[in-house]
């Protein structure tokens, strides 16, 4: 009702003017309608962009501390999502279909229904907030082999005041980065997948934590981790880490930073 009897009152404040119009002109009532037809039209319009711009405001402030709770794993999705070719393409198609997962599952359940125009803001937004975050920009492409992984994760490691080095071929007992920090020794076995990282790469780098007498292992990958890896992991006290999580790796292993 409220509804109803403020639309009646718009109608009436529309209809005043061209009520004024027609007792002080010859204008027909053809077109004092025409006219206030075209007021109501145009009343409509800016009303709905008004609601529209005052609600994204208000699902933008809701999308902020959604994403804020998610911005390490948006990041590191995107890290993984967006390959790069043999030739320097870019391929983003599952980045963008990862942003449309997480509008409908994450944001639509605390914001409400989305307008396609809310959606694509969301959706850039998403790009221009991952895209300034420093720990995207690193000299990691797709193509990389696994042995430029593993030296590209030992370069990030140096980068984070680790003295970091890829050990040899042959004899490396799944280890395949050793590091050291503040007297803290960290082995690393490197996993440069398309697929997701199983138990055996836990397994190996357990088998080396021993042989190399480190205080803490790590496997690093640009993929994911299957459940039973993670659950390996966990036992065993073994870090499972994106390589954009290397940053991390002081937290990690108690190390203070100055």
């Amino acid at each position: 009702m409220r509804k109803l009897s403020n639309l009646l009152v718009s109608l009436q404040l529309l209809a005043l003017p061209a009520y004024c119009f027609a007792s002080t002109s010859s204008a027909s009532f053809g077109e004092v309608a025409t006219w206030l037809v075209g007021l109501i039209v145009i009343f409509a319009v800016v009303k709905s962009l008004v609601a529209e711009l005052v609600g994204f405001g208000f699902k933008k402030r809701i999308m902020g501390m959604i994403v804020q709770e998610h911005k390490s794993a948006l990041m590191r999705r995107r890290h993984q999502l967006i390959t790069t070719g043999h030739y320097g393409e870019s391929d983003d198609a599952k980045w963008q279909a990862e942003k449309d997962y997480f509008i409908e599952k994450i944001v639509k359940p605390k914001t409400g229904d989305l307008t396609q125009n809310m959606h694509k803001k969301i959706s850039s937004w998403l790009d221009d907030i991952t895209e300034q975050c420093s720990e995207f920009k690193s000299n990691y492409h797709s193509a990389m082999s696994g042995l430029e992984y593993e030296r590209y994760v030992a370069d990030e490691l140096q980068a984070y005041g680790w003295a970091a080095r890829v050990t040899v071929a042959s004899g490396d007992q799944g280890v395949d980065v050793i590091a050291e920090k503040d007297g803290k020794k960290l082995v690393v076995q490197c996993k440069h997948y398309t697929n997701n990282v199983g138990n055996d790469a836990v397994q190996q780098i357990i088998a080396g934590k021993t042989f190399e007498q480190a205080r803490f292992a790590a496997v690093v990958s640009n993929s994911e981790f299957t459940t039973s890896a993670k659950q390996l992991a966990s036992s065993a006290n073994v870090f499972l880490l994106h390589h954009s999580q290397l940053g991390e790796l002081d937290v990690l292993c108690g190390i203070s930073r100055t």
